[in-house]
């Protein structure tokens, strides 16, 4: 068996541009000379990365994700569901979407698209907030956990009051679009009202499954 490391740094390369950022950790961890190329730049041009709500609970795959924020400016991120378990069991499916989300906390601040291609709960609220210089949000769908609590025990779950103040008072003001499909715009609560309080207040586009929305200055009528 040929030892890559016989290669040209040019070759060897060549190679780690077929692996997958979740790969580039250990191959960094072989030898100095990966170390050194697993971090060159020509391997981190590329803004965008995905991760699957399926890879919430591995330890391994949050390994590699520090390490990709160590190496690469990330300014989109996509949240798949590739095995739909968001939507064959949206309690424990959108719970690993919230956790997904906490594990991006480190590069909030760099992230202006986010999508998440699956269904998220209530507790992804507060965590959305830490993005504050989204421009762009879509989320699939909404699974309302504390209307499930209610269902099956006949009484209000702890922290639903909580979850209403916020979702009647939460911003992010670098927005330009947002997408809410499914029942995901109820996380939204009153666009009107928000946006007479002058929250949103770079929203240009809000986008529904029933409906496009393109929204106006409130001082002066211009479409924005």
């Amino acid at each position: 068996m040929m030892n890559i490391e016989l290669l040209t740094e040019e070759s060897i390369l060549n190679v780690f541009t077929y692996l997958d950022w979740r790969d580039l950790k250990s191959v960094s961890e072989v030898s100095p000379l990966f170390q050194r190329l697993s971090e060159d730049l020509t391997l981190h041009r590329d803004g965008f990365i995905k991760v699957d709500v399926t890879e919430a609970e591995n330890l391994k795959m949050y390994e590699s994700l520090k390490y990709v924020f160590k190496v690469r400016n990330i300014s989109k991120v996509s949240i798949t569901d590739v095995t739909r378990i968001s939507k064959r069991n949206p309690g424990k499916g959108s719970a690993d979407v919230t956790r997904l989300l906490g594990r991006l906390s480190p590069i909030a601040d760099e992230i202006d698209n986010l999508e998440i291609k699956a269904t998220v709960n209530e507790s992804s609220l507060g965590v959305l907030q830490i993005f504050q210089n989204l421009q762009k949000l879509t989320i699939q769908d909404f699974f309302p956990v504390y209307d499930d609590y209610f269902e099956n025990n006949k009484k209000p779950c702890l922290g639903y009051s909580d979850y209403c103040r916020m979702r009647d008072t939460w911003s992010l003001e670098g927005l330009k679009c947002l997408e809410l499909e499914g029942r995901s715009w109820t996380l939204m609560g009153s666009l009107l009202r928000k946006t007479n309080k002058g929250l949103f207040r770079g929203l240009c586009c809000y986008h529904t499954d029933k409906r496009d929305l393109r929204l106006r200055n409130f001082d002066t009528g211009d479409v924005r």
